[in-house]
């Protein structure tokens, strides 16, 4: 991308450019070349087992997931089960149907996002994000 200048009084020429699209285009690729660097250098988290997501049935776990995870309901808090239906740079989907059959989804949840979403009585943070793992905190609503 470059930006043009047009006509300017004072003896600038049409099509005189500056340098500041190679400017951008190199600061984007120094810039994936660090995010590369960086999720080379953290450790991969490995996924939680069976057992410690059943752990999350009381509303209060911290767990590993990846796509396809499925978290158990925390009845006492009204809320679950929860499947990850996505884990990315974008974010961690997931999504919850009750027996009713009403669908909760929540989409691109991010450790930056500025705080937990809430289903019901559960709150659900995301911690941390690597590759296609991703680190949840589940714990009761205030």
């Amino acid at each position: 991308m470059r930006l043009r200048l047009g006509r300017r009084r004072g003896g600038a020429r049409a099509g005189h450019t500056l340098a500041f699209g190679r400017t951008v285009a190199r600061l984007a690729h120094a810039h994936d070349a660090l995010l590369i660097a960086v999720a080379d250098r953290v450790k991969p988290m490995k996924p939680s087992t069976a057992a410690e997501l059943r752990a999350c049935a009381d509303g209060s776990c911290t767990v590993v997931v990846t796509k396809g995870t499925e978290i158990p309901r925390a009845a006492a808090l009204r809320a679950g089960p929860f499947t990850v239906s996505a884990v990315g740079a974008e974010g961690v989907d997931l999504t919850s149907v009750d027996a009713s059959g009403f669908t909760s989804n929540l989409l691109g949840q991010r450790p930056d996002q500025g705080g937990p979403s809430t289903v019901n009585e559960l709150s659900i943070a995301v911690l941390a994000i690597v590759g296609n793992t991703a680190k949840l905190r589940l714990f009761p609503a205030e």
